[in-house]
């Protein structure tokens, strides 16, 4: 993982390093996309690893731990079961999803020093609305159960 903070471009790449790690962790192809069970079964090491280096070279804006928090917050409460509103809502919030509802594309995703706390990492392996997590932002939240599981 990237270790400086920096503009655009080590954003950019920082963001699909994270995917990169995080798909060969549990060995997969680049391209291929989390299922459920390995987001809920994710290894504590690497995950814990990851958000620790976004946390730290983002001054506390971006890391799947901002992201959760961020959605405990908007759901009204700590360790909130899935909240298909309050996903919405935070997906609105941080920036992958248009006020009209549609999530953004990959080519519409920005990557600069104003980005909202929260967007990043976005893993990025996109074709037109196509990410890490297929299309179930529901995933999102499988992930967010496995950082509170990861805690030390």
């Amino acid at each position: 993982m990237t270790r400086k903070k920096t503009g655009s471009a080590k954003t950019t790449r920082s963001n699909k390093e994270t995917y990169e790690v995080m798909i060969k962790a549990i060995g997969k192809k680049y391209g291929d996309i989390f299922t459920s069970d390995e987001l809920l079964h994710f290894p504590c090491q690497h995950l814990c690893t990851i958000d620790k280096l976004w946390v730290k070279y983002s001054d506390g804006r971006f890391g799947f731990s901002i992201q959760k928090e961020m959605y405990e917050s908007i759901a009204g409460k700590p360790n909130a079961k899935y909240d298909k509103e309050a996903l919405n809502k935070l997906c609105k919030t941080v920036g992958w999803r248009k006020e009209e509802g549609d999530f953004i594309n990959y080519s519409e995703l920005y990557f600069n020093t104003k980005i909202t706390s929260g967007y990043l990492p976005l893993c990025v392996v996109w074709g037109r609305n196509f990410g890490c997590f297929g299309r179930s932002w529901r995933k999102l939240y499988d992930l967010f159960s496995r950082i509170e599981t990861c805690k030390p």
